[in-house]
């Protein structure tokens, strides 16, 4: 395990000296697992964008190069707004009864009700989820609020990597037509 600081929002440069870890994890100062990825041997290193200033830990032996926060940004520009029920203060709402969604945007009202399985998230996805769910506040369609998200997430610091498996992994898109908008997701994340 290896330690390392960051004193506000940061990219890290990761470099295995010792064996490279099927899944790399980093967690926060709190013990909360703040990222990870699926790594192959040839992934001797890898750079990450943190979020926030914290006290972080590694499951690896590495070395950790602080640097300054690279921002990247999708290139391709959102669609004119459909609507604009954005809230300055939106005001957040736990459901333990919400069920097949980790959160939903009652845009009219300024709110957003979140779920159990919500609070079970690492930070970074549910950064992406509230994201998306402000994302709704613009338009009414899955891939608009999607594709806003993705610009916010990434503007903020976060890692596409996280994006991708909010988008895949926790907000479970199985249908044929939610797969070929994932796809794009991908391919504009990895063209950016």
């Amino acid at each position: 395990m290896t330690a390392f600081t960051t004193y506000g929002k940061a990219t890290i440069k990761v470099n295995f000296y010792s064996k490279i870890p099927d899944r790399f994890e980093i967690y926060d100062g709190a013990g909360n697992l703040y990222f990870w990825r699926n790594l192959t041997p040839s992934n001797t290193s890898i750079k990450v964008k943190i979020a926030k200033a914290d006290t972080f830990t590694t499951n690896a032996e590495c070395y950790i190069k602080v640097l300054p926060l690279e921002i990247v940004q999708i290139r391709v520009p959102l669609p004119p707004k459909e609507k604009d029920f954005f809230h300055k203060k939106f005001k957040f709402v736990y459901n333990p009864n919400l069920k097949g969604t980790p959160a939903r945007n009652f845009y009219k009202k300024g709110i957003i009700e979140y779920s159990p399985e919500f609070l079970k998230l690492p930070f970074p996805i549910k950064v992406f989820i509230i994201c998306h769910e402000i994302g709704h506040s613009y338009y009414h369609d899955e891939e608009k609020a999607d594709l806003f998200a993705c610009k916010l997430f990434l503007k903020l610091g976060y890692n596409g990597t996280s994006a991708l498996y909010s988008l895949t992994d926790v907000l479970n898109y199985d249908s044929n037509k939610n797969k070929l908008r994932i796809k794009r997701l991908y391919e504009i994340l990895k063209n950016r």
